[in-house]
C-alpha cells in the first residue's frame, strides 16, 4: 500500500472514528499536543492498525512517535515487509 492510501485511511480514522478536528490533522501535527491522542486513542489506533494494516504494533514503537508523519511513516515500514 502506498502512502498516500496510507495518510488517508489515518486521517480518515482520526477525523471519523476518533472524532478529532480536521483542522489539526496536518504531517506535522504532534500527535499529542496537537492532536490531543490520549492512551486510549493509541489503544484504537493499534486496533486500527492490526485491522487494516495487519501486523500488530509494539507498544514501545508507537510511544515513540511523536508526529503524524512519523505514524504514517512507521505503518509504511512495517506493512511494507509482510
Amino acid at each position: 500500500m502506498d502512502k498516500q492510501t496510507i495518510k488517508e485511511m489515518v486521517n480518515n480514522l482520526l477525523i471519523e472514528d476518533m472524532e478529532m478536528d480536521p483542522e489539526t490533522i496536518r504531517d506535522d501535527a504532534h500527535l499529542v499536543q496537537d492532536i490531543g491522542m490520549t492512551s486510549l486513542d493509541f489503544i484504537d489506533a493499534k486496533a486500527f492498525i492490526f485491522r487494516e494494516f495487519h501486523f500488530t504494533p509494539e507498544a514501545i514503537d508507537l510511544r515513540a512517535l511523536k508526529t503524524l508523519s512519523d505514524l504514517y511513516n512507521y505503518i509504511y515500514e512495517h506493512q511494507a515487509e509482510k
